[in-house]
């Protein structure tokens, strides 16, 4: 009985020594496996920062060079119209048209890095310098008639503002409209790109 006694004891301790030396083992495989996990996260989140601060630092200079884009062509369009206005050249007015279409083409893509406020403003002057644009084709002829006239005949083109009073006062109010416009741009770019974030040089 003392020796079968004995034997369940020890068939006790060596299944107790088994199961704590089981559990020893799949602790440790399991502290590796969380330790292995936990490092691919940590590494996924700093390759994560490390895009992200890519990103920004690309979308702060291609916003460092579209701002001053923008505002040259609202500024340039602006002053062709007035040109055009006291002028009275049709070249002028050819000109602004070409701008007309610059900003067309372009204003999606300016819209990426603008906040709503300025983007619909500049929408709006879009809209008004493809109004002047028509306004000038009334004027003077759409190009292709004004290049037709100049190839038929050694005179310039007759066709004029200052030949037509309602015309000229329509070109002049939309130029009000826009020079108030080109001021409310103007002031929104220039608060954008003196809040813009320093790019680091290092």
């Amino acid at each position: 009985m003392t020796e079968f006694l004995k034997e369940i004891s020890l068939n006790i301790i060596s299944a107790g020594a088994i199961t704590a030396a089981a559990i020893w083992f799949l602790k440790k495989y399991i502290d590796r496996k969380l330790e292995s996990i936990f490092k691919i996260e940590v590494e996924k989140k700093k390759l994560d920062l490390t895009i992200a601060a890519k990103y920004k630092e690309k979308m702060i200079e291609a916003t460092s060079d579209v701002l001053p884009e923008i505002q040259q062509v609202v500024y340039r369009a602006r002053n062709l119209v007035r040109d055009t206005i006291e002028s009275d050249d049709h070249s002028l007015a050819k000109e602004f048209q070409a701008y007309c279409y610059h900003l067309t083409e372009n204003l999606y893509k300016y819209q990426l890095f603008l906040p709503k406020s300025t983007f619909d403003l500049l929408h709006t002057y879009k809209k008004v310098m493809q109004r002047m644009v028509t306004l000038f084709d009334e004027a003077f002829g759409t190009q292709q008639e004004i290049l037709a006239h100049e190839s038929n005949t050694a005179s310039p083109s007759s066709s004029s503002l200052q030949h037509d009073s309602i015309l000229l006062n329509k070109c002049k109010d939309k130029f009000k409209e826009m020079d108030s416009l080109y001021q409310q741009i103007t002031d929104d770019l220039r608060n954008l790109i003196m809040n813009l974030p320093k790019q680091n040089k290092d």
